[in-house]
């Protein structure tokens, strides 16, 4: 349940900044200029082991995050994409199986996920965005790795487009955005 920190500006190891509510992985992560989120998750052995909690923390003042809300269902592995009004996690695993329900939340006021639409593939893949547009791309659909990648408006719910195809079918890769262009790597 760590959080740990760093300050950009100077090399040097990382500090304990607080702590999730609780120890989890394959969370769905993403930020604004102020705040940053956790969304599902992991927990680990007995019943239930993955968790509907998102966790929010402000990132001017060190300490434990806070309970924001709870997703539509207990899940991980999701992508987010999002932009500084609302942030959407897409697809996932709920057992017994991978779901492509993408839920958002409305960054200025605690609250539930809400349904947003729906994936192509059931895995999120990995999410990336701008103040615009939500990208996920690869994934899992629900018995093979993909190469798809759809989009979002962010602004306004519908399910998912497609946009193309990644160069190979990839899960497990890492993302990120400017407001102009999306690279997707690994997997």
């Amino acid at each position: 349940n760590t959080i740990d920190q760093i300050i950009i500006q100077s090399a040097g190891n990382a500090t304990d900044f607080g702590d999730l509510a609780q120890a989890k992985n394959g969370m769905a992560s993403t930020g604004t200029p102020t705040r940053a989120f956790w969304l599902g998750g992991y927990t680990g052995g007995g019943s239930p082991n993955m968790t509907s909690q998102i966790d929010t923390i402000n990132f001017a003042t060190a300490g434990n995050c806070s309970d924001f809300g709870d997703m539509s269902d207990q899940r991980y592995m999701m992508g987010t994409a999002g932009n500084d009004t609302r942030i959407c996690a897409a697809g996932g695993y709920a057992s017994p199986s991978f779901k492509n329900v993408i839920d958002f939340i409305t960054i200025q006021s605690k609250g539930n996920g809400i349904k947003f639409g729906e994936l192509l593939t059931h895995e999120g893949g990995v999410g990336c965005s701008n103040s615009t547009r939500g990208i996920f791309a690869g994934g899992y659909d629900p018995s093979s790795i993909t190469n798809i990648i759809s989009f979002i408006t962010i602004s306004s719910f519908g399910n998912a487009s497609d946009f193309g195809d990644l160069t190979a079918v990839r899960r497990g890769l890492a993302g990120t955005s400017s407001s102009t262009r999306a690279i997707f790597a690994g997997g």
